[in-house]
């Protein structure tokens, strides 16, 4: 058990490295040849160059309201540098020499942000650019859904410390499991143990709440999270393990004994 213990350790640091990573240079790390590309077209078109970009952009999207459109496009950009640019999306999708990218930045300046979106077709060494938007957003999508601990709700800090919880039980069960002697029945404990029943879904950023009833979840226990979007910490029921101690003996450990000096028995403790 005190080796079980010492598992939450780790668990621990991590959720604390965890909540003060810098998510958009994860994400940048994840295409940075695209990032940088759209960079380059958001520099662009700031400096006035729109015909660089524009001959990059693929024919099919050039219709009768292309012009107007692209022209309210550039003209939303503002002229001064930007503060910040962060990627807060970068994702590639390929089959074979064909890759669909979907790259977004998001711009700071001292009185608004921007989100800066462009789609992306490479095939092979060329590149074309098949959809590109603008528009201001009133709060920073990083800062708005990082996971931070501070000015949560009740719920939110009780899901937290399930979270930590269901699996630590899901451990010792499994643990407990493994040194029965269960013969054949110990393998399908050990399946009964391993997977939650049902998962709960907490949005950890508005502490919003979606049930799923139909669903198994190892160790009963997860969080995860879109690229800018907000973290989900998912919980199951740990039916498994919770029925293994209700219904078997757990046995205790004790440490063996030791002659003494002189001779006689005594336990170590």
């Amino acid at each position: 058990m005190q080796r079980t213990r010492l598992l939450l350790i780790p668990m621990l640091i991590h959720l604390i490295l965890l909540s003060g990573c810098n998510r958009s240079s994860q994400i940048e790390k994840q295409d940075p040849e695209d990032v940088l590309l759209v960079k380059t077209y958001y520099e662009l078109l700031r400096q006035g160059k729109y015909d660089e970009v524009e001959k990059t952009l693929d024919p099919s999207i050039k219709d009768e309201d292309f012009r107007v459109e692209y022209d309210a496009l550039v003209g939303t950009i503002p002229a001064e540098n930007p503060l910040t640019a962060e990627p807060t999306l970068a994702r590639r999708n390929c089959e074979g020499d064909d890759c669909e990218c979907t790259v977004v930045i998001e711009y700071r300046y001292a009185n608004e942000l921007l989100l800066f979106k462009v789609a992306l077709h490479r095939s092979g060494a060329q590149v074309s650019t098949m959809g590109m938007h603008i528009r201001t957003i009133p709060q920073s999508l990083i800062e708005a859904n990082e996971f931070r601990l501070s000015n949560k709700g009740l719920g939110q800090y009780a899901a937290l410390l399930m979270a930590f919880l269901f699996p630590l039980v899901t451990l010792c069960a499994l643990v407990a499991c493994l040194r029965s002697n269960l013969g054949f029945q110990k393998w399908l404990w050990i399946l009964f143990i391993l997977f939650g029943v049902s998962r709960l879904d907490m949005n950890w950023t508005t502490g919003e709440l979606v049930f799923h009833l139909a669903a198994l979840q190892l160790f009963s226990a997860g969080a995860y999270s879109e690229p800018y979007g907000p973290w989900t910490i998912s919980l199951s029921l740990p039916i498994g393990a919770i029925l293994y101690f209700a219904t078997h003996k757990i046995p205790r450990y004790t440490r063996p004994s030791r002659p003494s000096k002189n001779g006689a028995h005594y336990r170590a403790g």
